[in-house]
């Protein structure tokens, strides 16, 4: 039952999003994770709101004890220490800490950990076991390798900025920042890989992931060439290719979501509609090129159902369909609380004092071992005195709560 991670230890230089959620992955799998800052921190611990160390939260001010809503949700089950590492002495006290490491995260531009004296050359000969880990916009290589490498940036550059939208408006970013969230998955799993490396030769390696290339290998699942051969539209809005109906479908109080795949699907959907003329279109060319007639109708059935009705009636005659719902409505979704998807995080000085806010944990369930980070978060530096200069004989473990483990989860 033991975590999967259990006596790996991770020294996390991340910064922001995909570094630090990388970090993050590999806590929640048994790591012991050290969070490593410049004193004062990178920018985000400056966002509101603020954890007080008494649990209250505040929007608007931050104090030296006070844990930002990103880190809260980012470092939980991380030990957090500040190494000023542009100077000498910080960087001797980085090195004494690789030296007692498993693996190393950065998502620094490709020149900067080379540009302290800490490229994985230095760190190698330091620890050889080390894994160092590098997330960066466009790797390390290649004509594009200096440039900024923020996930709007990367998904313009990529064509995943240009494929998503509607046909007649401009690109649109993702809700949410994709390139940095995979990239940080895309990381953990090399680790992984890397430990297993490790495990037959006894040797750490580099590792370079970029943000581009993760881009890339995602659009590129698609049959892109084919698509551009044909003259396809580079955004085609909420519609598919593979048939009709597949699009997203006002109702009197919302919308709704409609996948009709099959040629079945589109036969029982034609009877609720009254439409039996549409039924024609019984082969996947058909219905594609009869997607606006198809629409068409579908929009008007809709149109008159609220949404629950619309998807109790779809539900009824097999037809695949969800509501489209706002990204907070899983905040009381019940099967996410059935699933323990979202954990209740605490602050350090007031561990089984839930805070307002919650986190996601890794999206696994593996009965066979222990998953999950600790809940609790520490303040910026708040482990700096107990591990940095630390000797050979000295420990690296431990997590923020003074119970240690991470959570089961069923």
């Amino acid at each position: 039952m033991a975590a999967p991670l259990a006596g790996i230890t991770v020294l996390d230089l991340g910064r922001v999003i995909s570094g630090p959620l990388c970090a993050l992955t590999l806590a929640e799998l048994g790591a012991t994770v050290i969070r490593v800052e410049k004193p004062g921190g990178d920018s985000s611990w400056q966002l509101p709101p603020f954890a007080h160390p008494d649990g209250s939260m505040d929007g608007t001010r931050r104090t030296e004890a006070d844990i930002s809503l990103s880190h809260l949700k980012r470092d939980h089950g991380k030990r957090s220490i500040e190494v000023d590492y542009t100077t000498p002495q910080g960087r001797d006290q980085l090195l004494a800490l690789v030296g007692r490491a498993d693996v190393l995260v950065e998502n620094f531009r490709p020149t900067v950990m080379s540009s302290l004296g800490l490229d994985y050359e230095v760190l190698k000969r330091v620890n050889p076991r080390i894994i160092h880990c590098s997330i960066t916009g466009y790797g390390h290589g290649g004509p594009y390798q200096h440039r900024h490498g923020m996930a709007l940036l990367v998904a313009a550059m990529s064509g995943a900025l240009g494929k998503t939208g509607f046909p007649d408006g401009p690109p649109v970013t993702p809700g949410f920042p994709v390139g940095d969230h995979v990239s940080a998955v895309y990381g953990v799993i090399a680790i992984l890989a890397a430990l297993r490396h490790r495990d037959h030769c006894g040797l750490g390696q580099f590792i370079d992931v970029s943000m581009y290339d993760v881009m890339v290998n995602m659009l590129w699942d698609e049959p892109l060439d084919q698509y551009q051969d044909e003259s396809r539209a580079d955004r085609l809005g909420n519609t598919d290719l593979r048939g009709a109906p597949i699009n997203v479908y006002p109702t009197r109080d919302g919308w709704i979501a409609i996948m009709g795949l099959s040629t079945a699907h589109l036969a029982r959907l034609c009877v609720e509609l009254d439409r039996p003329d549409l039924a024609v279109h019984d082969t996947l060319a058909a219905r594609t090129a009869a997607a606006g007639e198809i629409d068409a109708a579908v929009t008007r059935w809709t149109s008159c159902l609220s949404t629950a009705e619309a998807m109790a009636r779809l539900d009824a005659i097999d037809v695949p369909n969800a509501p489209v719902r706002s990204p907070w409505a899983t905040r009381d979704d019940p099967h996410v609380d059935a699933r323990g998807m979202l954990v209740t995080l605490e602050h350090a000085a007031s561990p089984g004092v839930p805070l307002p806010y919650r986190a996601a944990r890794l999206p696994l369930i593996m009965p066979a071992v222990e998953l999950g980070a600790s809940p609790v978060v520490e303040p910026l530096g708040a482990s700096t005195a107990e591990l940095v200069g630390v000797t050979d004989e000295g420990s690296l473990g431990g997590t923020p709560a003074a119970d240690g483990g991470g959570h089961q989860v069923h």
